[in-house]
């Protein structure tokens, strides 16, 4: 027989235990409440004027709103017309307030935003300075847009690549690029540090015998050091195109590695616990029967490939490329958001094409959790994104429309949920969210059914504008190459099912 004692004892224990399932029940719940709830504020946000507008970078602020840095001006940019423009966005997408920083000596740029406390941002970017002189430039402003003060670095460069920085953890700023001296053919790197109130600490140039582009640059606290990804060959031939430099803490590079996987171009990089993440485009093939993907790279820290991952059609006629500036991020709930444009023209700006933002979400381990595909209606590129503080993502976007534009490109800001939708009815004029397309579109002789990962079957219809079915046809992997020769040229409505529901729709054009 148990004792009372022992018994009062037993009773203790387990209502500890139940206790503790209970609250660690209860917490779950309450984070997962807290980001589904959050999750229901999704909003589209379009941006249009007769000048050529593409949103480049973004910060949510301690309230929640939004700050959007974008370009804008006349195309093309050799024009020297391009200034910054300022969009501030409330949690539900709707505009309170912009800025417009104007160069009257020619383009100015801002290609990062980097919160810091107060309510306050700095930006980072390039200044024409002169009409042979590009200078770094490195400002400061709080959350209602007003400009606290800037600082212009010169360079002697003729041309500044995209200039970007970071606060370290030392609450210094690094800024990073490239730039043409003019002496050389070369673009050679370089990064300075500067204090928060913008004092120039140290700059180190890095010229080179060989021409190199950053891409992006982190710090890896764990080791004491940075990491910058980069396009060329910096010294060395790693036999890749592009490399990963170790630098230090007093930018001394001391390592020089091959970017894993072969990626090229279009460079992010996350770290996680003792990995890293690693995103640019996967080139299958080159020249005239071109075929990019976007590839994304689970590695250790010695550049070791644990898995990795494409996303796109195998198919030269529907080229992908990664988010322009950023296109990988992480979230609070442990996830991976990557992104980029599919269906890209590899050799117009402005485009009839009709392409679509797409957008998928990993766990740590790279496995593929969902994919969406976004448009569809008109050329659209995506220049970066973000993860938002609820688990969602914002996703900044250029839109053209041949049909009414000429030489310049819309503004489109997308905020969707941890499952890539946008909800609500009080948005402006929606987007099509699909989870199946068919491209390329225009096509020919055949066409190319995607997809998403959370769709592992479907069935495809194809009809004429009368309504008769022309093509149907069974799915059951990411990518299927239908042959269309038979079907006559002309516009036809496709459909995809999945368990009686529509998961994609739209038009496709037969040439």
């Amino acid at each position: 027989m148990i004792s009372a004692k022992m018994s009062l004892l037993f009773l203790t224990e387990k209502s500890m235990i139940l206790k503790i399932i209970i609250a660690s029940a209860f917490v779950v719940v309450l984070l997962f409440s807290l980001e589904t709830h959050s999750q229901q504020v999704t909003f589209l946000f379009r941006h249009g004027t007769y000048l050529d507008e593409m949103p480049i970078a973004a910060l949510e602020t301690t309230n929640g709103d939004y700050v959007v840095v974008a370009r804008q001006g006349i195309w093309p940019p050799s024009t020297n017309s391009y200034n910054v423009l300022f969009l501030k966005l409330d949690s539900n997408g709707d505009s309170t307030d912009s800025a417009i920083i104007p160069d009257p000596k020619g383009n100015c740029y801002i290609n990062s935003l980097i919160a810091d406390t107060g309510g306050q941002f700095f930006g980072v970017g390039t200044f024409r300075q002169s009409a042979t002189e590009m200078s770094i430039w490195l400002i400061k402003m709080d959350e209602n847009l007003n400009l606290l003060w800037e600082k212009v670095y010169q360079t002697n460069c003729e041309l500044l690549g995209t200039v970007q920085g970071f606060v370290n953890s030392f609450n210094e700023l690094i800024i990073y690029g490239d730039g043409y001296t003019g002496v050389s053919t070369y673009d050679d790197l370089f990064i300075l540090k500067v204090s928060e109130t913008g004092d120039s600490i140290t700059c180190n140039f890095y010229p080179d015998a060989a021409s190199e582009r950053t891409w992006i640059m982190v710090e890896n606290q764990n080791t004491g050091n940075y990491l910058l990804m980069i396009f060329g060959r910096y010294q060395i031939n790693t036999n890749s195109w592009g490399q990963i430099l170790t630098v230090e803490y007093d930018l001394n590079i001391t390592g020089i590695d091959a970017i894993p996987w072969n990626l090229f171009l279009y460079h992010n990089l996350i770290l996680l616990n003792g990995s890293l993440v690693l995103s640019g485009i996967k080139i299958i093939s080159q020249a005239s029967n071109a075929l990019n993907l976007l590839g994304i790279v689970l590695s250790d820290t010695s550049y070791v490939i644990q898995t990795a991952d494409t996303l796109g059609s195998m198919d030269p006629d529907t080229l992908s490329y990664p988010g322009y500036i950023s296109n990988l991020d992480t979230t609070i709930s442990h996830t991976l958001y990557y992104g980029g444009t599919f269906h890209q023209d590899n050799y117009l700006v402005f485009s009839y094409y009709d392409s679509w933002i797409l957008l998928a979400r990993y766990d740590y381990n790279l496995n593929l959790i969902w994919q969406k595909f976004y448009g569809g209606d008109l050329y659209y590129g995506l220049w970066g994104l973000r993860a938002t503080s609820d688990g969602g993502c914002l996703l900044l976007c250029s839109t053209f429309d041949d049909q009414v534009q000429t030489d310049e490109r819309d503004i489109l800001i997308m905020k969707v949920d941890s499952n890539g939708i946008i909800t609500g009815s009080d948005t402006p004029p929606g987007i099509r969210i699909q989870d199946a397309i068919l491209c390329p579109n225009p096509g020919d002789a055949y066409c190319v059914a995607i997809l998403a990962a959370q769709q592992p079957e479907a069935t495809l219809l194809i009809y004429d504008l009368s309504g008769r079915i022309m093509l149907e046809q069974q799915l059951n992997q990411y990518r299927t190459r239908i042959l269309t020769a038979e079907l006559p040229a002309g516009t036809y409505v496709y459909q995809f099912l999945s368990r009686e529901k529509i998961i994609g729709s739209g038009k496709w054009v037969k040439r």
